[in-house]
């Protein structure tokens, strides 16, 4: 028997059969390639997040993250730290130096500091809107401004209440980074409480909608991280009529502040130096 000839003659039934095979596979699998396709295309377009989803997920880095490097406008730059409350050291102008630790506010570390207040270092403005005189009498106007916004989970929450869109890709220093861009009324701008009493938020809301423009503007940059690496804001007249900008660097910097002892301190608001 020629064994040989049988099987080129069983050969070509066996290759029919692969073949016939395949396509049945083939065909059965197609409809599942097609729903999962669909399904990941759908996907896509439920996790591409809005303006407002990309601020509230830099909220939850920059609590995060905790403290950073800081600098703002008019040659301020320190360190701050914004959990549970704000902590801010800043360095200014012929070596002025600013203390933030929550609402109380110290200024000087100077010479002229000292001759001014018979030989105490600091001077405490623990209620900033009253002492805003003293304050730019010191040349402190834009860094007690900036103490109240310093806090970057606090401005991107502010921020998010606001009409919110995506300007473009841009780089920060050579860091990748998303525009983002809140346009907030003034009960948006000062809803959220941070640092302000019920009272203070009402007055300065009502000032805001006395002083001409209806609306601030905030600018924000965000890196690839969701961390916040710069802040600019106009059209506040309650804060400055300037545009005013603040950076964020070297995320988780130690801040280590404690408020002056008593004996060098020199309230203005006690003795009459406002």
């Amino acid at each position: 028997m020629d064994r040989g000839g049988a099987a080129a003659r069983f050969l070509p039934v066996e290759r029919a059969t692969i073949v016939r095979t395949a396509r049945i596979t083939a065909a059965a699998l197609l409809p599942l390639a097609v729903s999962l396709t669909a399904c990941g295309g759908a996907a896509g377009t439920a996790a591409e997040r809005t303006p407002k989803d990309a601020l509230k997920a830099a909220v939850t880095a920059m609590t995060q993250v905790d403290s950073a490097e800081v600098a703002l406008d008019g040659g301020w730059s320190g360190q701050v730290s914004w959990q549970p409350t704000v902590r801010l050291t800043l360095s200014g102008v012929e070596d002025t130096r600013l203390l933030a630790l929550g609402e109380a506010i110290y200024v000087g570390g100077t010479a002229d500091t000292a001759a001014r207040t018979g030989g105490r270092a600091w001077e405490r403005l623990a209620d900033p809107f009253r002492s805003a005189g003293r304050a730019a009498a010191l040349g402190l106007g834009p860094a007690l401004a900036f103490g109240q916004r310093v806090d970057p989970a606090g401005a991107l929450e502010q921020a998010a209440r606001g009409t919110v869109t995506e300007v473009g890709r841009e780089s920060i220093d050579g860091v990748p980074t998303t525009h983002y861009r809140a346009v907030l009324n003034g009960e948006e701008y000062f809803a959220d409480g941070r640092g302000l009493n019920d009272e203070r938020r009402r007055t300065l809301a009502a000032a805001f909608r006395a002083s001409g423009p209806t609306t601030a503007t905030v600018d924000l940059w965000l890196n690839g991280a969701d961390q916040l690496l710069q802040k600019t804001e106009s059209g506040n007249p309650t804060v400055a009529d300037v545009t005013n900008t603040v950076r964020y660097r070297h995320f988780g910097t130690p801040v280590d502040l404690q408020p002056p002892s008593s004996v060098d301190v020199l309230d203005p608001m006690t003795a009459g130096g406002r």
